[in-house]
């Protein structure tokens, strides 16, 4: 179960902020980069969360 949480904590952020990259970009005009920068700021975000759920877990 804790397995499935941390998968979701993870790929959340990361698809969500792929897709508002990808929004971004094309709305703005903004350079191609922008989506791999955003995905890397939701994979930070979500490996972050991941990392404090599983140390609550695991202080319980």
């Amino acid at each position: 179960m804790v397995l499935a949480q941390v998968g979701l904590v993870i790929i959340t952020p990361v698809v969500g902020a792929f897709f508002i990259g990808s929004f971004m970009q094309e709305r703005f005009a903004f350079p191609g980069g922008l989506v791999v920068v955003m995905a890397l700021i939701g994979l930070l975000g979500g490996l972050l969360s991941a990392y404090k759920m599983l140390m609550k877990w695991w202080r319980l």
